[in-house]
């Protein structure tokens, strides 16, 4: 009896996840639908919203609003009259945009977070931001002896993030 009880009251406290985050970096293209499907896995049962959060260096973004802003001085006119953000800067990122091809085939409601600086400080910032339930990270490929250790912007995250986190490996790995 107590066995049946603690699985429907596990069961229970799956359901009320509610927001499911996926970091997702700029070296993700190869393994991102190995995390985007993770995400709709846990995310679609729960009717839960995904964030695909993703973090650029400082330097990325402001070398970015450079480039934007010298091609509209070539132009003489900002058709587009947007700025720079990092979140329109994830939304042209490759794995990105794959992600979001698969979450809209598949119905799942998404939201793009994005930010600049410290990866493992901005994502927990994001996620912390967000009232994330879940955060779901990859990690890269690592020599035999890297194995024993994760990398650090992982390793990070696993150890401070705001919430639980889901480790997703290199089929490799």
């Amino acid at each position: 009896m107590d066995a049946v009880y603690l699985r429907q009251s596990l069961f229970k406290d799956c359901t009320m996840i509610e927001t499911v985050m996926l970091a997702i970096g700029p070296d993700d293209g190869d393994r991102i639908d190995k995390l985007a499907a993770q995400a709709i896995d846990l995310a679609q049962p729960a009717d839960a919203t995904v964030i695909l959060g993703h973090v650029l260096s400082q330097n990325t973004l402001e070398e970015e609003r450079q480039q934007y802003n010298e091609a509209i001085d070539q132009v003489g006119q900002d058709v587009r009259k947007e700025d720079i953000t990092p979140e329109r800067l994830a939304k042209d990122t490759d794995p990105v945009r794959k992600a979001i091809d698969q979450l809209e085939a598949t119905a799942v409601e998404f939201e793009i977070r994005a930010g600049a600086g410290d990866k493992a400080e901005e994502l927990s910032r994001i996620a912390e931001a967000n009232n994330v339930d879940n955060l779901i990270i990859g990690g890269q490929k690592r020599s035999p002896a890297g194995k024993a250790m994760f990398g650090s912007t992982t390793q990070r995250l696993l150890l401070n993030a705001p919430c639980p986190v889901t480790y997703v490996r290199d089929r490799d790995e």
